[in-house]
């Protein structure tokens, strides 16, 4: 069946591309946590996160940042995004088995979840 050939070779295509889009998308993204997260929300920031956890349930906001919170776990999760994000919009993830590039976007994703479950009015808008 050669045009099914041609329909799986365009179905790749398309989601190499919508995969490659959204590595983008995250990566934008840990860069904004990156710059401004910890003015508006880090330990001495306008919504400071310790208050908030505070005050929230692990079932209300959940993520990492209920286990412990520091503006340096903060950095770490931001450069961590960025890398793997970047990883992701090389292409390198989709290079390796398939249990680095389900571990890349799940990680991904877990890491964005904590960071606009916290990030209160701030982070609403994504």
């Amino acid at each position: 069946m050669p045009f099914l050939d041609h329909y799986v070779g365009h179905v790749t295509l398309a989601r190499l591309d919508l995969q490659r889009g959204m590595a983008l998308l995250y990566l934008v993204a840990f860069l904004t946590v990156r710059n401004q997260c910890k003015p508006l929300v880090g330990e001495h920031g306008l919504l400071p996160i310790p208050a908030f956890l505070k005050r929230v349930t692990f079932r209300d906001a959940p993520g990492l940042f209920h286990w412990h919170y520091s503006d340096r776990l903060l950095d770490a999760v931001a450069w961590t995004g960025i890398i793997v994000a970047s990883c992701a919009a090389l292409g390198l993830t989709e290079a390796g088995p398939l249990w680095l590039s389900v571990g890349a976007w799940l990680l991904l994703y877990i890491l964005y979840l904590s960071v606009a479950n916290v990030g209160q009015r701030f982070f609403g808008f994504g």
